[in-house]
């Protein structure tokens, strides 16, 4: 990761970035997006660096990021209790019934590993997952959506989209083969 990484917010044991889509928060060593902060930061400037939560490889959007075990475990908790409110905008294929007052919720159960586009639900056994979404805007073939999440099953918003019919657009792994 060459760019520079862009830091929102700043506190005691934690920092706020805006991370760009395309690039893996962890799982990349040297390319990815906590091996750039690191090496943005300096080696020893901070006593780790772990994201609190996740993000998809293809999601941009605000990512924390402890500086302090201690930290971390407080965040953590904050977010295994369910006292985060985790948004998201997301752009799919589709219109909805009624979309001016489009709201609903999606609660099929998945599995925790993600599945694919013939079998977004996962192999094995399923746990809950519930996303509410709120229409934004529409047009003719696509639809805003909003997007609160309740639970964090990999690829979660992603694989409730494909199951009620409306792919997120450009997703490759659970979107239209039309319009990958």
């Amino acid at each position: 990761m060459e760019e520079k990484i862009k830091i929102m917010e700043q506190g005691q044991g934690w920092i706020c970035l805006e991370k760009p889509g395309g690039i893996s928060v962890h799982n990349d060593p040297g390319r990815d997006l906590i091996s750039g902060l690191q090496k943005q930061l300096g080696p020893g400037s901070t006593e780790i660096l772990q994201p609190v939560h996740r993000l998809d490889k293809e999601t941009s959007g605000l990512l924390l990021v402890a500086t302090a075990r201690d930290t971390l475990a407080g965040l953590s908790a904050l977010f295994t209790e369910g006292k985060v409110t985790k948004r998201y905008k997301a752009l799919v294929h589709g219109q909805f019934e009624h979309p001016d007052q489009a709201r609903g919720t999606w609660d099929i159960p998945l599995t925790k590993s993600a599945g694919g586009r013939t079998d977004p639900r996962g192999r094995g056994k399923r746990v809950e997952a519930l996303t509410c979404f709120r229409v934004l805007d529409h047009s003719l073939h696509y639809t805003l959506l909003d997007i609160e999440l309740f639970t964090g099953r990999k690829h979660q918003i992603r694989r409730h989209a494909k199951l009620a019919g409306h792919p997120v657009v450009g997703d490759p792994r659970y979107g239209s083969p039309q319009s990958p």
